[in-house]
Formats: C-alpha cells, structure tokens, sequence
C-alpha cells in the first residue's frame, strides 16, 4: 500500500517530532491552569475547528452560529443553505472528542464519521457514508481540486474499496510493528487517504477529523485545545501545493515524503505553539489575579475592613476586576460580606 522501506527522515523532521513529543509530555503539567480555562480552551478551539473546516470547503458562517452549534443539541428535518455543514463536522468533531478510546481507525468507522460529516446522509442522499460512485482528477487548490494546478489522478471508484481495504490494513500493521512514529504515520495515512479521494465530497473534512482522532489515539492529548484546521486554513495553498507534491510520487518506487510530512509537522508545531501561548497567557492572567487577591487579603488584615472603593483607590483596578475578586473570596469563605448596596464592606471570616 504505502512503500516507507526508503523514506527520507531529514534532521529537521527529527528535531520537530521531538519538540511535539516534549510538549506531548509537558501538557500534564500545562493541565494545572485549571479545568475552567481548559474547558474555555476547548470549546474555543472547537468552534475554530468547525469553521475553518468548512471555510477551506468553500462555506461561510458566522462565530456567533458557531457558538450556538456548539452549546446547542440541534434537531433538523429541513436544513437549509450551507448552516448544514458545519451541523455536520460539529456532531462528528463532538463523537470523536468525547468517544475516541472507543474509535479504532477501521473502514466502519470512516464510514460513519462521512455520514455524520455530511449531515447524517439527508444532505447528500445515498453518497453520504458511502464509497463514491466516480472518480474524478484533482488539483492543488481548494478542497476538491476545482482550480488549476498539480493534477492527481485519483482511485477509481470500482477500486476505492480495495484501495481503502489495504490502507486501513496498512496502518493496523504499521501500528502494531511500532517501527514508525505515530506522527509520521499518521501524516502517511493522510496523504494517501486524499490520494484515493473515497468520497464525492467532504474528503479534506474527512482527514482533519481523522487526523485528531489519530493523534488522540496516539497520546497527544492537548490537540482538542487548539485548532489544527485553524492552522491549515492559514496556510493557503501551501497546503494542497505540499500534499499534491507528495501524492504525485505513492505510485512509484521511492516515494518523495518530505514535501508532505514537512508541512504537516510544520502545521502541528504551529498547532502547539498557539496553545503554549494561550496556557501562558492564562498563567500569567492568574498570577495577576493571585497578586489581587493577595493584595485585598492584606487590606483586610491591617485594617480590619475595606471597600471595593478604597481597593480602586489603592490599586487603580477597574471595579468589575475588583467585584469579581471579592465575589470569588466571599464564595471562598476567606472573607465575609455586609450589605449589598453602595455602602458594602468586606471583612475576615
């Protein structure tokens, strides 16, 4: 299916999947900013996810439609326009976030991702979850090949079967022989998957669904908290322009991986580093927050009582920073409230 005896591992893709696997390791320690921030992470990166999916697909929504997609369980007879699409990677997203222990990467369970993916099968009728029933070339560009650019030759339809059999048989052998890393593995099954093109539409959806079911798979747990489709929607056509490059080569004896697998643990580095940010924004958030608190605690002691009006005067924080600091102290039961209007007091429990 997929010759990996010759592959070319330059030093650069070394060096990158080492940095992955060093940040694989130290999200244990990041997951202490505390599980509102991470669900606040997640919910967010979700909603990126949703939308730049469906953006490279040639869609367009709003946040907003996003949000509600997102904290809403939506039941739809008669979809109309394009909000179809993104109801369909939200709910296939959402299965493999919350079931992905359970969800070995087999023919079944492409199949049932596609027909989530495509709206449950209503949008697409009888192609949806199903194998396509023609075949047709592609080019680098947007996510079907419509522009102009590298063609590929795709697998015929009589042979996608065989062909998806073989690769879904590749990665088992491949997984349990233990010879190839989980990254490059999963890049490799990637760029053949878009090779074969198994479905009419909704292919490129396909693959970054199941690039974030591998990678959890694999252990890098950290990938629902920031975007990866976020990430290949920036990159433009370097994007199709890498996986074509790679695609061109699978048939012949020495296949060209570097184009491909660069940019794809490129996209991963670029992937974590967004969140190594985002975890270190919110520490030094809560560091600040500790300081405030701290510096309340303080007033308290010396003075026996203060106001949030004196915390202004002495801290130059804006009320509601402050409302916000006091509410979470007296929920603590580190300090007690009197009164509820203009003229409230806090002191030590």
């Amino acid at each position: 299916m997929l010759n990996t005896d010759k592959i070319q591992i330059s030093h650069e893709m070394l060096l990158m999947v080492g940095e992955l696997d060093a940040f694989k390791g130290a999200w244990i320690g990041m997951r202490s900013i505390g599980q509102k921030p991470l669900s606040a992470l997640r919910r967010a990166a979700g909603m990126e996810s949703i939308a730049a999916s469906v953006r490279m697909a040639g869609g367009q929504l709003t946040n907003g439609r996003i949000e509600r997609l997102m904290e809403e369980t939506v039941e739809i007879d008669h979809p109309a326009g394009e909000e179809f699409d993104p109801l369909g990677y939200a709910e296939a997203l959402t299965k493999i976030l919350h079931g992905w222990k359970q969800m070995p990467v087999n023919e079944e369970r492409i199949l049932r991702l596609h027909f989530a993916l495509m709206g449950f099968g209503r949008r697409a009728g009888k192609e949806a979850g199903e194998y396509k029933s023609w075949a047709k070339p592609l080019a680098a560009g947007d996510e079907e090949g419509r522009k102009a650019g590298i063609t590929l030759q795709t697998a015929p339809a009589a042979k996608t079967p065989e062909r998806m059999g073989e690769l879904v048989a590749w990665l088992d052998r491949e997984e349990r022989a233990g010879k190839m890393h989980k990254l490059l593995l999963t890049g490799m099954f990637v760029a053949r998957l878009l090779a074969i093109h198994p479905f009419l539409e909704g292919n490129g959806r396909l693959s970054r669904l199941l690039t974030t079911l591998l990678l959890l798979r694999f252990g890098y747990g950290y990938v629902p908290y920031s975007s990866l489709e976020a990430v290949l929607e920036g990159s433009g056509e370097e994007y199709e322009h890498a996986l074509r490059r790679t695609q061109m080569t699978l048939d012949g004896d020495a296949p060209d991986w570097e184009p491909w697998l660069m940019f794809f643990l490129g996209a991963l580095r670029e992937q974590k580093r967004r969140l190594a940010e985002k975890v270190k924004e919110e520490r030094k958030l809560q560091a600040n927050q500790t300081e405030l608190a701290a510096a309340i605690l303080e007033r308290v002691r010396k003075e026996g009582r203060v106001t949030i009006g004196e915390m202004i005067a002495l801290t130059g924080r804006k009320r509601e920073t402050l409302r916000w600091h006091f509410q979470n102290l007296v929920r603590e039961r580190r300090l007690a409230q009197h009164g509820t209007c203009k003229g409230t007091w806090y002191s030590m429990v």
